[in-house]
């Protein structure tokens, strides 16, 4: 689940699976909090370089998945502009990552 995210890094065509989001979501959620740790540790900051060096490197499968997933749960693409409102958001990530997968596609 989560290798699947990561090897389909740039792939925004395709569809993602609940089981797929939420595995990238829980290693982000976790390589967020080690990082931190070890920024506090050894840079006495935060954010520090390897928090940052971090998202940088799961910027773009992220955003590529929840595309997938938008496709996949019969959303438009489009809607990933809502990952962008605050507060929005998070109610956004809850909502596409709880919908089921929808028999017909959505081709927008």
């Amino acid at each position: 689940m989560l290798f699947t995210a990561l090897k389909k890094y740039a792939d925004f065509t395709t569809t993602a699976s609940r089981q797929e989001y939420w595995g990238l979501f829980l290693f982000i959620f976790l390589g967020t909090v080690i990082t931190t740790v070890l920024d506090l540790m050894f840079f006495n900051t935060d954010p520090g370089p390897i928090y940052i060096l971090f998202l940088l490197g799961v910027f773009i499968p992220s955003f590529a998945t929840l595309a997938r997933r938008n496709r996949d749960a019969g959303w438009s693409q489009w809607s990933i502009i809502l990952a962008f409102i605050p507060l929005v958001n998070l109610v956004y990530y809850i909502v596409i990552g709880c919908m089921p997968t929808q028999e017909k596609q959505n081709e927008q």
